[in-house]
């Protein structure tokens, strides 16, 4: 049970410490936890699981209660501007999330708070580290693909043959603005391009 640092008084529940706090001290949980990181380090310890994930981290502290439907901890502080647990795990280190910046995993584990695990970037970087990784959906593994890595070459290769924008959408099934992105590279970067010599129209 959580008992608030100021008075030793126990809570039955968080959603208590936090009522206890703005009523008998006068304080949002969030500035409680920014002055008593500690605290935030034994609720995330207590509402998780230990699981080794990384062989050269130490092991992830996976959040055994709400999750959000991509796996990320669910977790109320009072105060804050968000409940997702990866950003206020950080306040066991005494770090505020910027809402412009992103939490990064080290470990790639999406319900792991354990705050040696995360830091706060740009989305810039979290795209670079996504790619880096391998975790990006590109080309016929994102939901939305229509084409396939092969579809996409063949537009490509349609479109340096002569074939008009919409003479290709219509042969493909697809739109005109998905024929002008993956020939422009906007979409299918990864996939390379045809020689001359293996295409038959």
């Amino acid at each position: 049970m959580p008992d608030c640092l100021l008075c030793n008084r126990t809570s039955p529940t968080y959603k208590g410490l936090h009522k206890h706090l703005q009523a008998s001290h006068k304080l949002r949980a969030l500035a409680y936890y920014l002055r008593f990181p500690d605290a935030m380090a034994q609720r995330l310890r207590a509402s998780s699981v230990e699981v080794q994930v990384r062989e050269h981290l130490t092991p992830c502290w996976e959040w055994a209660e709400l999750r959000s439907p991509n796996g990320y901890a669910r977790m109320r502080v009072a105060g804050a501007s968000t409940d997702a647990g990866h950003r206020l795990a950080l306040l066991a280190r005494g770090e505020v999330v910027a809402p412009e910046l992103y939490v990064l995993h080290a470990c790639d584990n999406p319900p792991c708070v354990n705050p040696g695990h995360l830091r706060s970037d740009t989305p810039q970087a979290n795209v670079a580290e996504r790619v880096e990784r391998g975790r990006s959906c590109r080309g016929a593994a994102h939901h939305k693909a229509q084409l396939g890595d092969e579809g996409a070459m063949l537009v490509r290769a349609e479109a340096w043959a002569g074939f008009t924008r919409r003479e290709i959408s219509e042969r493909h099934g697809v739109s005109l603005s998905t024929v002008d992105h993956v020939v422009a590279r906007r979409t299918y970067a990864h996939v390379g391009e045809l020689s001359a010599d293996e295409f038959l129209f």
